[in-house]
């Protein structure tokens, strides 16, 4: 449970950290070792982009650089806040078969995001639509 409450905590000031890093520019932040490499882009190309327009409240532009995180932050800021709220209470430890399921199809739903948006035909995938 400590585990949990640290990665918690590690997650909320690391998005604090970049938020504060990057104000008005992208210029200090390492590029996508995968995109430099090879030229592909990986599920998480195009967050901080995202992340930046929608602080400014660019939901369009959002979108357009990583549709699928955008989408998913409502779902992770809801499982932080469960789990943050959950300290104080005793739950039993987590048994295969009581709702890892929905972490494996969300993984597996990420996989495919990124090996979409590499292919042609999906461009509209790709940070900035191509």
């Amino acid at each position: 449970m400590a585990a949990r409450k640290w990665l918690v905590i590690g997650l909320a000031l690391g998005a604090a950290g970049l938020a504060i890093l990057v104000r008005g520019n992208f210029r200090g932040l390492p590029p996508c070792p995968l995109h430099s490499t090879t030229g592909l882009y990986c599920p998480g190309c195009g967050v901080t982009r995202a992340s930046r327009a929608l602080m400014h409240g660019d939901l369009g532009t959002a979108l357009q650089m990583n549709a699928v995180a955008i989408l998913l932050m409502p779902l992770m800021a809801f499982v932080m806040i469960r789990e943050i709220a959950a300290w104080g209470w005793q739950r039993p430890e987590w048994r295969p078969g009581t709702g890892g399921r929905w972490g494996i199809r969300l993984g597996f739903a990420v996989i495919i995001y990124g090996i979409l948006r590499n292919l042609p035909g999906f461009e509209f995938l790709r940070p900035g639509g191509g």
